[in-house]
């Protein structure tokens, strides 16, 4: 029987606030367009294809519960971000971060 993947996030309190505020800042200075259902999310970041993948790569080392699917167009790049039953909670602080200094697509 193959061991599932626990759902919690390893990261601890004292890194938290720094991952918190690089999401934040990711957002604010890239992200286009979301959209979220039970247990995914698609958002949508204009360049920043470097920062995409550093968040990703970090957030794979703490929630490793979380499915990241990265999709390259033109300049955009398209983060899907899917968990399991039970990890809801999670993707939606993951959103809240991201969302938390954008303005809607305001641009």
């Amino acid at each position: 029987m193959p061991q599932e993947t626990p759902i919690a996030c390893t990261l601890d309190a004292e890194d938290r606030p720094a991952r918190i505020a690089t999401a934040r800042e990711l957002g604010a200075r890239a992200l286009v367009g979301l959209e979220v259902r039970d247990r995914s999310a698609r958002l949508r970041f204009r360049g920043e294809r470097e920062a995409v993948d550093a968040l990703v790569a970090a957030e794979n080392t703490c929630c490793a519960f979380f499915e990241f699917t990265t999709i390259r167009d033109g300049d955009d790049t398209e983060l899907e971000v899917r968990t399991p039953e039970g990890g809801e909670p999670l993707l939606r602080e993951l959103v809240a971060g991201l969302v938390a200094g954008w303005a809607g697509g305001q641009r």
